[in-house]
């Protein structure tokens, strides 16, 4: 396998950490709203910031 798709597939990993986050928090009432949206944003980044190291 290659450094890129290794990459990606690291970042991948982060990007699903940070919506287990969002998907665990969603359901509390109290949680943060920037906290989900920080989170939220980091996913969408790291999974896009992916797809683009694989596609070279």
């Amino acid at each position: 396998m290659n450094s890129q798709v290794d990459y990606a597939n690291g970042l991948m990993a982060k990007a699903r950490d940070d919506f287990f986050v969002v998907h665990r928090l969603a359901g509390e009432a109290d949680a943060p709203g920037w906290v989900l949206g920080f989170h939220a944003e980091q996913a969408v980044e790291k999974a896009l910031k992916a797809v683009l190291s694989n596609a070279g």
